[in-house]
Formats: C-alpha cells, sequence, structure tokens
C-alpha cells in the first residue's frame, strides 16, 4: 500500500515497496531513493526543483559554504552603501542568533533562530528587531540560492502593540530655538537653525550633516537616499528658505558638524530641555522627523505626498505611522468629548 508523505512544495512524495516516488502535475516520477529520513531529505529537495524550475525560479545550488563567510558576503555587497547605523543593526542581531560557524543550510539556521528566541533576555520588541534584521540575511542568502525562501523569522515573532508616537509641542519647539539664539555667555544661532531645518523637512539626522550646498536650488533641496543610491527632492518652502538664508555659506556643508557628532548633538539637545525643563520622555532627533509627519498629516497632505516627504519607499510605512499618530490623537479627542459630556450633567 502506497503512503503519500507531506511536502512543503506542490505535488507529493509516495512510496511504494520501500521506494520514493514524486507525483508533480498528475505525472509520477521515480527517485530511486530507499524510504528513509535521508531518502525523504533529499526527495524533498528534488520536488523544490522541479517546482523551481517549472516557474522558471532559480534552483537551489547545495553550498558547503559556512556562516560566517557567507555574512561577510552579505556585508561586502548588499550593505556596501548602507548606513553606518542600519548595518550595526544587522550585524547585533546576526550575532546574537548565530553562536558558531556552522553550515549554511536551513535546519541549521532554524535551530539558531529556535534557540535564540527559547534562550534571549531581551524584551519582546528588540527580539522582533533581532529577528527582523536576520530576516535581511536570510533574503540575501535566497537570493543567492544559499538557502530557500523562509518566515521563519516571522514565526517567532510576538505580537507587539506598536508605542505611542512622541513629539515636540509647538511652544517647546520655540522655547528650545529661542534657548540657542540668546543663550549667555554662549549663544548658538546655527544649533537653532538644525533645530528649525529637522522640523521643517523631517529629515533624518544624518541626512541634514550631510547636506552639501551644492545639493541646494531654489525649487528643491535634495537629500542622499537611504540606500546612498539617488537624490530626493525636498521641495523649497518659503520657511525652508528663511532656514537656509540664515545659515553661513563658510564650507562645503550646509551645517558645521560632522555625522559623527551625533551624540553630543543629543547631549546638547538634553541640557537644553533640562534647562528649560521639558520633559524628555524618550524623545531625541528622530522625534523632529516624526513631529514633521505629524504636522503634514494635521494638515490632510495625500498619503502619498506624505511618503514622498518622508522618503519612504513603501507607502505601507507611511500608514503605518499614520495610524499610530492618529490612535493616540483619537484617544485624547474621546477623553476630551468625556470630559466635556461629563461637565454638562
Amino acid at each position: 500500500m502506497s503512503k503519500q508523505k507531506k511536502s512543503p512544495f506542490p505535488g507529493s512524495i509516495y512510496v511504494r515497496n520501500n521506494k520514493l516516488y514524486l507525483k508533480i502535475r498528475g505525472k509520477r516520477l521515480s527517485t530511486g531513493l530507499e524510504d528513509t529520513p535521508a531518502g525523504r531529505k533529499t526527495a524533498n529537495e528534488l520536488l523544490e526543483t522541479y517546482y523551481r524550475q517549472d516557474h522558471n525560479m532559480a534552483v537551489l545550488r547545495p553550498s558547503k559554504k559556512l556562516v560566517y563567510e557567507v555574512y561577510q558576503e552579505f556585508l561586502d555587497t548588499h550593505c556596501l552603501k548602507l548606513q553606518h547605523k542600519t548595518v550595526v543593526g544587522y550585524t547585533t542581531a546576526f550575532r546574537a542568533i548565530v553562536r558558531s560557524n556552522f553550515a549554511l543550510n536551513l535546519d541549521n539556521i532554524s535551530q539558531a533562530v529556535r534557540n535564540f528566541c527559547a534562550t534571549t533576555s531581551v524584551n519582546r520588541t528588540s527580539q522582533n528587531n533581532y529577528l527582523r534584521h536576520f530576516s535581511k540575511f536570510l533574503t540575501f542568502c535566497a537570493s543567492r540560492t544559499y538557502l530557500p525562501e523562509t518566515d521563519i523569522c516571522k514565526e517567532y515573532s510576538h505580537k507587539v502593540p506598536p508605542k505611542m508616537v512622541q513629539i515636540f509641542k509647538d511652544d517647546e519647539i520655540e522655547a528650545l530655538v529661542k534657548y540657542f539664539e540668546q543663550r549667555t555667555p554662549d549663544p548658538d544661532p546655527e544649533f537653532a537653525l538644525l533645530i528649525q531645518f529637522a522640523v521643517e523637512t523631517g529629515w533624518r539626522i544624518g541626512e541634514i550633516l550631510t547636506l552639501k550646498w551644492t545639493n541646494v536650488t531654489d525649487e528643491a533641496v535634495h537629500r542622499i537616499s537611504k540606500d546612498k543610491r539617488s537624490l530626493q527632492a525636498f521641495p523649497m518652502t518659503k520657511n525652508l528658505a528663511s532656514i537656509l538664508a540664515k545659515c553661513t555659506r563658510s564650507g562645503e556643508k550646509v551645517f558645521r558638524w560632522q555625522d559623527t557628532s551625533r551624540s553630543s548633538l543629543l547631549r546638547r539637545l538634553n541640557a537644553a530641555m533640562d534647562e528649560l525643563g521639558i520633559e524628555k520622555k524618550n524623545r531625541a532627533w528622530h522625534t523632529f522627523r516624526k513631529t514633521a509627519r505629524k504636522r503634514w498629516m494635521d494638515m490632510r497632505l495625500p498619503m502619498e505626498y506624505v511618503k514622498r516627504l518622508m522618503g519612504h519607499s513603501d507607502i505601507r510605512v507611511t500608514e503605518k505611522h499614520y495610524t499610530v499618530v492618529y490612535t493616540s490623537e483619537m484617544r485624547e479627542m474621546l477623553d476630551q468629548k468625556s470630559h466635556q459630556e461629563g461637565g454638562k450633567q
């Protein structure tokens, strides 16, 4: 009696007289393999190969590579033009999940992910971040046909409610700008302009610090895209033109600080918030980007416009932020409405 074996690919594996057969699109094919664990594994690989050939997909080539070797290849090719912060995120995740230099195959990768999830001490949000970063490496491996495509990282991710979005309020921004413009005995009007530029454009701090005057025109300011492969135009608004008109053209860059100055700039911002009595609330330079996004949403700009202003490659990312922002805003409006209704009773 033949016995059907389950396969992750369309088609079936059958056993007859202790031999394995494939059934694909009504055709029966003999593998010549014995019904053993090793035979079934090879039969599954054959089934995948036929499936890929039938769909004009790349056929997986058996890899004898070690995982550290392939990760170095990932760094040297895929990560070559990415931001340093992004690459650090990939490497941190890789080191947390991959504990030894094992042979690169799906079984070993799956075991590494399971071991990480079973033993890690990080919280669920951090665990999800590690898995999300590690999945980029797995996607790279699949593109090179070193591994089949896998959802192992999604399978072990936790459902974590999104955090409420923190922004800077208008009066806080005004106070910070005024503080740096009029600070005694050491005013720093350029730092005030840096804050205003961040709020007006919603750019990441790294994008602002690397902006050159050659990328500023009468119509737009052009930032280098996140993947370093293109320039993205941001419209030259009246506010932005006014900010740039106050910047000193003393060098090729718009702002004097180097990209490596982020930590010192954040310390200076934190010190100003402390002195002004502005609560920190985990807010940092990236919060100015979220503040700009919230302003554009309040203007009811079309989502496609917000996507372009933010420099998002996928509108789903923009919509995700939109949902989180307005969940917080709706809660505040409902609380305010309930308070008003309660006062009338």
